[in-house]
């Protein structure tokens, strides 16, 4: 999967976030890959925590990542880590995740399911790509589901922009500076991403504003932001900009 990010974040019922991990990791590894993956059984694929009676992810969890990590894939080009119920993850395991997530390896992804991502170091989920609205993956399956064909399911670049857009606006109206910044960050060196994150916000926005005018504020927002990323300023001047105003 061309320009995946290396970590994200499903915030959902555990269930659906589980089923969408397995498609993303299909789209990642390969459609060939798709029955050891749906099983649970990959080589290059591990779930965390690995006692079912366990109910924390503790330093030990991550330091096997550590270890493991540099032990070459064995049938595919990648390895991935699913941490399910993220929010059990310790205070020192977060804190130790950091560092792998801050010099990540091109061959390895994470994947956390949790159902509150307020739950986790705010550091950590910054690090992350965060998908908060459950309809999205619902329809991102149901679209996969009534496919014919033997394609490798792939996450659209849209889908990420769309999720990013939608967590912006509601940054935004809860005036949460962090969370605002949090949505930018993986766009902050994708100049066109950032654009398309601001410019979907507005089509969203403009839907909400017909049955509630009070948000029409935010148009601005997102207008002068558009306009200090097009006169080729720093891209972070934008987002800051919209911590600011807000």
């Amino acid at each position: 999967m061309k320009n995946a990010p290396h970590a994200v974040i499903f915030e959902c019922d555990p269930k659906v976030a589980l089923v969408f991990a397995k498609d993303f990791s299909i789209a990642l590894l390969g459609d060939e890959h798709k029955r050891k993956i749906k099983k649970e059984i990959h080589p290059d694929m591990f779930f965390l925590p690995m006692g079912k009676k366990q109910k924390i992810i503790g330093i030990s969890e991550i330091r096997f990542i550590i270890k493991n990590s540099l032990i070459k894939p064995i049938e595919s080009d990648f390895k991935i880590y699913i941490l399910k119920d993220a929010q059990t993850l310790t205070e020192q395991a977060q804190n130790a995740f950091l560092k792998i997530l801050e010099e990540p390896s091109k061959n390895i992804f994470f994947i956390l399911l949790c159902a509150n991502s307020n739950q986790l170091l705010a550091t950590l989920v910054s690090r992350a790509v965060v998908f908060k609205n459950q309809k999205i993956i619902e329809n991102y399956l149901t679209k996969k589901a009534h496919e014919t064909d033997c394609l490798m399911p792939r996450i659209r670049d849209n889908d990420l922009i769309y999720s990013a857009a939608e967590n912006l606006i509601a940054a935004i109206i809860k005036k949460n500076k962090f969370e605002i910044l949090s949505v930018f960050a993986p766009f902050l060196k994708k100049r066109d991403d950032l654009i398309a994150v601001f410019t979907t916000s507005k089509e969203i926005l403009l839907k909400i504003c017909k049955k509630d005018p009070s948000f029409i504020y935010i148009l601005d927002i997102l207008d002068h932001s558009i306009d200090l990323v097009n006169l080729n300023l720093n891209t972070n001047l934008a987002s800051c900009l919209s911590v600011f105003i807000a």
